[in-house]
C-alpha cells in the first residue's frame, strides 16, 4: 500500500471507531469494508467486475465479522463489561485508541497479506486457463 492508501485506512479505522455501537453493525460495516477493499486490492486485469465485487463482498463479509468480534472483545476486556466490580475511570481516550490501532492493523493485514495471497491463490491456472471457454474456443484448438 502506498501513503496515500495508508491513509485511508486510517481514516476509515478512526470513521469505525467513532462510530462504534452506533453506526456500524454487521450490514453496513461489511458495505464500507467491502468499498475500501474495492478501491484499494490489485485485482488481476483478466477479472471482470463481477468477479472483483464477488471477492470484495465475500472477504468483507468475513473481515466485518471478525472486526466486530475483536473490536468487542476488546472493550469487554478493557472494560471489565460483564463482571460484578466494572473499572472506574476507564479512559476512553485510550479505549479508543486501542480500538482504532485494532480495525488499523486488521485492515493493513488484510489489505498488504491475506487478500493479495488469496487474489493470487485464485489466479493459480488449474490447467484450463483464466477463462476456459475462451481457451478451448473452437479457434484455439489445434
Amino acid at each position: 500500500m502506498d501513503a496515500d492508501d495508508e491513509v485511508r485506512v486510517a481514516a476509515f479505522a478512526e470513521r469505525l471507531v467513532l462510530g462504534w455501537g452506533r453506526d456500524f453493525h454487521h450490514a453496513p460495516l461489511a458495505a464500507a469494508i467491502d468499498d475500501l477493499y474495492h478501491d484499494l486490492i490489485a485485482f488481476p486485469p483478466a477479472w471482470p467486475e463481477h468477479r472483483r465485487r464477488a471477492f470484495t463482498a465475500d472477504a468483507a463479509d468475513t473481515a466485518a465479522s471478525e472486526l466486530i468480534t475483536l473490536l468487542d472483545d476488546h472493550l469487554d476486556t478493557t472494560t471489565h463489561i460483564g463482571t460484578e466490580k466494572p473499572s472506574k475511570g476507564v479512559d476512553r481516550g485510550n479505549v479508543s485508541a486501542g480500538l482504532r490501532m485494532l480495525a488499523k492493523s486488521y485492515l493493513d493485514w488484510h489489505l498488504t497479506d491475506l487478500l493479495p495471497s488469496q487474489v493470487a491463490d485464485h489466479c493459480t491456472d488449474p490447467g484450463r486457463g483464466e477463462n476456459s471457454m475462451t481457451v478451448c474456443s473452437p479457434t484455439r484448438r489445434p
